[in-house]
């Protein structure tokens, strides 16, 4: 990637959940993501939310039905790994 950032580089990797103002990352990704979505959304408030062992991070201006789509989303594919 060309960016000056690697959370940027992250966002454009993976820009179907950034782009939509909703990610869910392993806890040990949460610094990284938080600090992109940041980056991505300043004049945002970062929210989060635990599903699971993961973490679930949105912006005040994502929609309710679109955070909990996601969540949803997850926990089906946390469900078929086990």
């Amino acid at each position: 990637m060309s960016s000056e950032h690697p959370a940027i580089d992250h966002a454009v990797v993976n820009s179907d959940f950034h782009g939509s103002r909703v990610c869910i990352v392993p806890m040990g990704e949460a610094e990284s993501a938080l600090e992109g979505m940041r980056l991505l959304f300043p004049h945002d408030a970062i929210l989060t939310t635990l599903v699971g062992a993961d973490l679930c991070i949105y912006t005040d201006n994502a929609p309710a039905s679109l955070v909990a789509e996601r969540i949803s989303l997850h926990l089906q594919k946390v469900q078929r790994a086990a």
